[in-house]
């Protein structure tokens, strides 16, 4: 990986496949105004076979500070993430922000990650997919989040990092983690994500759509709306508002779960 400089907020891309998604998504990260004191961008692709890092540059090269990254084979992304949060354990930035590449990021993400500057664990990404425990002005408090729109501190990466020594670990560590040591776990709200991955690898069916409780729907783009409409037969904005329901519990989906000890001993 190419080496970056050291600034407060570490933004990982990881990206495979779904070349016409970044098209989309990385145009709304282009227009937000991220402070190159601040912020550093590292995208890392699992081994495409649509593209190469040449068609990231193109989509990325204007996020301050973007350095780019390719796996000599596709890892899968639980073991790309953990490659990803070693990278950043072995550099000098205080947190590590995880923007996945199907993610509609809105402006208001920077607030957010100043409102969240003393918060050890906090996302971004108000998911349907993860309860609401209690509101407040600006955020809600939740048990457990995904590793999407993720904003979490050195100490928690390095302490997960050292549980798990070698051995991968998805999204549900977070929630295992803040549970143990009864860390909160803050979200904002409005979501500043919305997710828009309804199709392709590592996307469920229609039926387990994850989306957010709140993300303001009219800074959902019309070059989004039209290709969901176009390629998909979907509209996107009343996907988003109507269904589909009812939504599973997340341990259900097993979203990205690798298997325990246990259940791989199970016949």
């Amino acid at each position: 990986m190419e080496r970056l400089m050291a600034r407060k907020i570490l933004a990982v891309i990881p990206t495979f496949n779904r070349g016409e998604l970044i098209a989309l998504t990385s145009a709304y990260l282009r227009r937000i105004p991220f402070d190159p004191g601040s912020f550093s961008f590292l995208i890392s692709d699992d081994c495409s076979t649509e593209y190469g890092l040449g068609f990231l540059r193109d989509a990325y090269a204007t996020l301050p500070n973007a350095s780019f990254a390719r796996t000599s084979r596709n890892a899968g992304a639980a073991a790309h993430m953990w490659v990803l949060l070693k990278h950043f354990a072995g550099m000098a930035c205080e947190k590590i922000l995880i923007l996945d590449s199907d993610l509609v990021v809105h402006a208001r993400c920077l607030a957010c990650v100043e409102a969240f500057d003393d918060a050890p664990i906090a996302s971004l990404y108000n998911s349907r997919l993860h309860a609401i425990e209690s509101s407040h002005d600006g955020y809600c408090m939740k048990r457990d989040i995904g590793w999407a729109g993720a904003l979490i501190a050195r100490g928690v990466i390095e302490e997960l990092l050292q549980q798990h020594g070698n051995k991968p670990f998805d999204d549900w560590a977070l929630r295992d983690y803040a549970s143990s040591r009864q860390v909160p776990i803050k979200v904002c709200t409005p979501s500043a994500i919305e997710h828009i991955g309804v199709s392709g690898a590592n996307s469920f069916g229609p039926e387990y759509f994850d989306r957010s409780f709140d993300f303001p729907r009219e800074a959902i783009d019309q070059a989004t709306l039209d290709f969901f409409r176009h390629t998909r037969g979907i509209d996107l904005l009343r996907y988003l508002e109507t269904g589909p329901e009812p939504v599973p519990d997340v341990d259900d989906l097993r979203v990205f779960r690798l298997p325990t000890a246990t259940e791989k001993r199970q016949p």
